[in-house]
């Protein structure tokens, strides 16, 4: 006996034992007093049997679970035996087929409107024969060929084919019949059509103020010609029978029924279906009417175009009065169907021809002015913007014209021109307002070089030099670097061939002038450049005088300790000069100065040479000592002396060290320090007496490039003079009140005119400021949140900054600008915007601003967090199911 089984009962004869076995291995079960009194040893993975009931006196029911891995067809054999006569012997076949589950599964796919959308749908043939399947698509847009054939153990993807053609949602069903199993595989499919691609990026020119046309050549919509062009075969399936597959795509629930054999003449016959139940009604022979829709201003044409089979020209004309660039799109929508293209247009409008040229002359930084006289067409008040083009042109950027009729003199307009830069140059100065729109005017522009600037006169005695201050200023809103260039080297000497000036800043610069004649007038060129600055010329001149009293020599020496000091005499003539070296010590026998040459006191030096004189000085109390060193010759039968004064006072002792001051940045300390006057008594002074506070001079010593620094943020006041037992002693008040962030060294150097001096080590140290703000920023990964705040410079004039996060800080912050000037604090900040841009989600995100002067600094803490999310968790439903099916 053969028995198909879908998952059902089989009722068999009471008091029998039962063998079952799938040709490989036997099973045994025992059946006594209608109970199962031995289970079964060993059973396939797919079959069980269950307990035998007795239903009646003449039936009992066995239970076959079958529980199938993949689908296919599984063969097994019942052996039924009785207890009681072993010739009673029945062998059932059980053939079990397996088929595949009713899943529903929906291809979901979407594309632009006319572009083909492929999907890849993998098939696997895991069984031992080839496959044959038909396939059938029922709804618009879907396409696909209609067999596939599949190896066994292979894997062959069907490729399904969607092409929208409005923007539109699209349903419909695939089916896969396997011909040799009649197994069918079913898909929803779902289309969304979206907005089509543009059909071209076109570029047209054109002028302001002037009309002009342009044709676009349009073509009728033709799905069939995409289908064609992509190879795509249109044929698909015959229907399938009303019961399995319906009309409206929706697949019936009993398409596959497991209880009855699937009818294998479902699908027999191919043929194609009708185009218009799978294309929307837009290929035809005749012509379409399109609704045209543009965004783009100026632009006039009919509202709507009717295109031919063979295609037509459209038309479009633009009169835009301005010049510019005009971008925008033009679309084409099919009256009938709604079916649409587009075009992306970009015109570049260029400036309509020049009214007149005008040609303004000028020397460089003079300023001329040049009126333009304007008519208004309109009876209304005109608001023109206004464009400058051409270095150093200067005016408003915004022009108001009275109306016509109204006062001419309202209606012209100033421009300025200040040249820095000599040469012809070219301009313009544009006028727009969008209802009167654009008009130019061409500017010819000469700036003549202008006239050296005279110095005058400059006087020096032979052997020393006159410092000549030269005045300078930057008239740019940038950093300059100015190079400086002279043509007499041998009579003028500048330090540096360069100077840098900020933004408008004001400086000035030293040349030094060295004569070497004391008849001859000499002359020097010098120029200052730059490309964007341009050349100033001065003209220097100096004269030199007989040598006599020469600048004073200070030296400075530890009480009753000597110290050699030196002067280097430059011979300021060409040719060799005889000297007699001496020096007169005003200080009786004590020898306070001493000169040290090794030669005597007769030296004579080459021309434009040099000569190191040495001399010793050791002073023996506190009191000023002085001396003079007198340089002899004879030229052109003249007597020549050159006589430095020197001047000698002692240092009381080692420096004194009162250790550090330290306090936060943008903070104040002050600290009292009591300065014994080691050394100085009473009888040491003029008249024996008692010196007053006011006879004290402090000097704060320190590197040339700190000195600013500590000027604005150091400042020492004296607060009492103490005697005591004829010692003396100062009190001081020191206030440091930083402005950014060091640590400097300093020397106090506290001298008492015309007795001695006492040094005081100290260091001032600036520690990290509390933040001068908090900024809390918020934004999502992928987006950004900008802070904007205004800084000025803390005192007259700008100043360069530069702006950073420290090391320890976010990547997600970034800080614009990092450097430039800092307006003066009388006026309009500079604006500096912060932008927090996080990569990821995680803690709340910290950075440390700063921004730094020469003379002050800013600290900012800066906090990047993400927006607060509030999750109803009563709406939250679990995707995975959480109970047991039966």
């Amino acid at each position: 006996n053969s028995l198909i089984v879908y998952n059902n009962q089989i009722n068999l004869l009471s008091d029998y034992n039962y063998d079952i076995t799938d040709n490989k291995r036997t099973y045994l079960t025992t059946n006594k007093n209608k109970k199962v009194i031995k289970t079964i040893i060993e059973t396939p993975n797919n079959l069980e049997i269950s307990n035998i009931q007795n239903i009646n006196s003449y039936t009992n029911n066995m239970y076959i679970a079958f529980q199938p891995s993949r689908p296919g067809t599984y063969i097994f054999k019942c052996a039924i035996y009785s207890k009681d006569n072993p010739n009673d012997i029945r062998v059932i076949d059980i053939v079990a087929k397996a088929n595949l589950p009713d899943i529903k599964t929906t291809i979901e796919m979407k594309g632009p409107c006319r572009q083909v959308i492929y999907q890849d749908i993998p098939i696997s043939n895991q069984s031992s024969k080839d496959w044959q399947l038909n396939v059938n698509i029922i709804g618009k847009c879907f396409y696909g060929t209609k067999t596939i054939h599949i190896p066994k153990g292979e894997t062959i993807s069907y490729q399904l084919i969607f092409l929208p053609n409005l923007i539109e949602i699209y349903e419909g069903t695939l089916v896969f019949k396997n011909v040799e199993t009649n197994d069918v595989y079913k898909y929803t499919l779902v289309g969304t059509g979206d907005e089509p691609l543009v059909e071209d990026h076109l570029y047209f020119k054109c002028k302001a103020r002037s009309s002009q046309t342009f044709t676009i050549r349009l073509n009728q919509i033709n799905i069939d010609k995409i289908l064609s062009d992509n190879k795509i075969d249109v044929k698909v399936e015959s229907k399938i029978e009303n019961k399995l597959v319906r009309l409206d795509s929706n697949i019936d629930n009993r398409l596959v029924r497991l209880d009855s054999k699937i009818d294998n003449n479902l699908i027999k016959t191919e043929s194609k279906i009708d185009k218009d139940k799978l294309v929307d009604k837009t290929i035809t022979n005749h012509t379409q009417n399109m609704r045209v829709e543009t965004d783009i201003p100026y632009l006039s044409s009919g509202s709507s175009i009717v295109i031919p089979k063979n295609g037509v020209d459209y038309e479009f004309t633009i009169s835009c009065p301005i010049s510019g660039l005009l971008s925008g799109s033009i679309t084409f929508i099919d009256i009938q169907t709604g079916a649409m293209v587009w075009y992306l247009i970009d015109i570049e409008v260029s400036p309509p021809e020049a009214e007149i040229a005008i040609s303004i002359e000028s020397i460089v930084r003079k300023v001329v002015s040049a009126q333009i006289q304007l008519d208004n067409p309109y009876n209304e008040y005109i608001d023109l913007s206004v464009v400058i083009e051409g270095e150093g042109l200067i005016g408003d950027n915004k022009f108001t014209l009275s109306p016509n009729g109204a006062n001419d003199k309202n209606n012209v307009y100033e421009l300025i021109y200040s040249p820095l830069v000599d040469g012809k140059f070219i301009g313009k100065i544009i006028f727009s307002n969008s209802k009167i729109g654009e008009f130019w005017y061409s500017l010819y522009l000469t700036a003549t070089k202008p006239d050296s600037i005279i110095i005058p006169l400059v006087e020096c005695m032979v052997g020393s030099t006159t410092d000549i201050t030269i005045d300078i200023e930057n008239p740019l809103y940038e950093t300059i670097t100015l190079s400086i260039s002279l043509n007499n080297t041998m009579h003028y000497m500048i330090k540096s061939k360069e100077i840098t000036l900020n933004p408008y800043e004001q400086a000035s610069f030293l040349v030094s002038f060295i004569p070497s004649s004391f008849t001859n007038i000499e002359s020097c060129n010098l120029s200052v450049y730059h490309p964007k600055f341009g050349t100033i010329e001065y003209i220097l001149s100096g004269q030199g005088l007989l040598p006599g009293i020469m600048n004073k020599l200070s030296v400075y020496s530890p009480l009753n300790e000597v110290i050699l000091s030196t002067l280097l005499f430059h011979n300021p003539f060409t040719f060799p000069l005889p000297v007699e070296i001496s020096i007169d010590d005003n200080n009786s026998n004590d020898n306070i100065f001493e000169l040290l040459l090794r030669q005597g006191n007769n030296y004579v030096i080459q021309g434009k040479g040099s000569l190191l004189i040495s001399y010793s000085f050791h002073p023996k109390r506190l009191i000023q000592y002085e001396a003079s060193l007198q340089i002899r010759s004879t030229v052109q039968g003249r007597n020549l002396m050159w006589c430095y004064p020197i001047q000698g006072m002692a240092d009381a002792g080692a420096p004194i060290d009162i250790g550090k001051i330290t306090t936060k940045c943008k903070s104040s300390i002050t600290k009292d320090i009591t300065v014994d006057l080691n050394g100085l008594f009473k009888q040491d002074l003029i008249d024996q007496v008692d010196p007053s506070i006011n006879d004290f001079v402090v000097e704060v010593n320190t590197n040339e490039t700190y000195k600013p620094l500590v000027s604005r943020s150091f400042r020492i006041q004296p607060i009492d003079i103490l005697v005591k037992e004829n010692e003396y002693s100062i009190d001081y008040r020191l206030l440091f009140e930083p402005l950014k962030t060091f640590t400097i060294p300093i020397e106090l150097i506290i001298i008492y005119k015309n007795i001695g001096r006492w040094k005081i080590n100290l260091i001032l140290i600036s520690t990290d400021p509390d933040p001068d703000d908090k900024i809390i920023l918020s934004a999502t990964v992928g987006s950004s949140d900008s802070a904007i705040f205004k800084l000025n410079n803390r005192f007259l004039g700008y100043s360069p900054f530069q702006a950073y996060f420290t090391m320890k800080s976010s990547n997600s912050f970034t800080i614009q600008p990092s450097n430039g000037v800092l307006t003066p604090f009388d006026q309009e900040g500079t604006s500096f915007t912060i932008t927090f841009t996080p990569k990821e989600y995680g803690m709340t995100e910290k950075g440390t601003l700063i921004v730094v002067t020469e003379d002050a600094q800013w600290t900012y803490n800066v906090f990047g967090q993400f927006p607060n999310r509030h999750v109803d968790l009563s709406r939250v439903k679990s995707k995975v199911d959480s109970g047991l099916k039966k």
